[in-house]
């Protein structure tokens, strides 16, 4: 018996993809940066620290001003997201001689431990390769007061978001930018309360600061082994979505590749993909902190 017939993996891959693609939320709060070269194992490109110059205005015929600015050279490298696992011969046989569904748990296992790197990456970085991270590296930070907690009797989600709004803008930047909004769960459900006096719901008010309403505010995921999430349980973040702010560079999307049979009588499976972040401005996400009251 060989390996899994082209028609079988195809459908397999087909799944497990689909599963990934609709499971992600980082790459959700990130612009994906254009196509880079197959192969790339890392990005290296020059940043603007600061201009030194103006531009010149007055009569036109004067000698015209070449700028010299404060330049960093950044290199971003590309690590392999992967986990694998294994069919025994015997499945594979089932599934040609009887029409057989392949097993599935080895392979959600492998794609919620991708997942979950790619979604920790996003959120927290990779420290050992200089990897920021969107929530963990956040250049500004929004802290709900003490008892108006979105959980609590006080707490008013709508007046928060639009502080958040302003402290993301106060600079002047990022005003026109596509904006996204990401929550733990708790306090997720929390906006879903009704306003006082109201038959509205706080995030549907919410929603209206934003381009795409609904869709531009999302769950942060969570761990691979459930419970946890990706950040803490009262914490949030708001993210300029713009390709000057960060990039997700992408060399191959969450892939599944499969290989011969070994010595064990199984056949190995990778689920993989090679993927980094490259955070431009950490001014352009607001870390959201004290969001709900954990004890209630």
């Amino acid at each position: 018996m060989g390996m899994v017939p082209d028609s079988a993996f195809n459908y397999y891959k087909m799944k497990l993809l689909q599963k990934a693609k609709t499971s992600l939320v980082g790459p959700l709060a990130v612009a994906k940066s254009d196509d880079i070269p197959k192969g790339s194992q890392q990005i290296t490109r020059d940043e603007i620290n600061a201009l030194k110059g103006k531009a010149m205005r007055g009569k036109k015929g004067q000698p015209v001003p070449r700028e010299t600015p404060d330049l960093t050279r950044k290199t971003t490298y590309i690590p392999e997201h992967i986990h694998g696992f294994a069919l025994h011969r015997k499945d594979i046989e089932a599934l040609q001689l009887a029409g057989n569904v392949l097993p599935t748990a080895g392979s959600n296992a492998s794609n919620r431990a991708v997942l979950e790197s790619v979604e920790d990456m996003i959120f927290n970085g990779i420290d050992e390769l200089n990897i920021k991270g969107i929530y963990a590296d956040a250049g500004k930070s929004y802290t709900v007061t003490d008892n108006y907690e979105w959980n609590s009797t006080n707490g008013n989600p709508l007046n928060d978001v639009v502080g958040m709004m302003g402290e993301l803008t106060e600079d002047g930047l990022y005003g026109d930018a596509e904006k996204r909004l990401i929550l733990s769960p708790k306090a997720y459900w929390a906006a879903h309360k009704t306003m006082p006096n109201s038959s509205l719901s706080f995030i549907s008010q919410i929603a209206l600061l934003f381009k795409n309403g609904m869709n531009d505010i999302l769950q942060a995921p969570a761990t691979a082994n459930g419970g946890a999430t990706i950040i803490p349980e009262d914490a949030g973040v708001l993210a300029a979505f713009d390709q000057e702010v960060a990039e997700r560079y992408v060399e191959e999307e969450i892939n599944l590749r499969q290989y011969a049979e070994t010595e064990n009588q199984t056949f190995p499976f990778n689920v993989v993909t090679y993927q980094s972040l490259d955070i431009h401005d950490v001014n352009g996400f607001v870390k959201l902190d004290n969001l709900i009251e954990a004890s209630v």
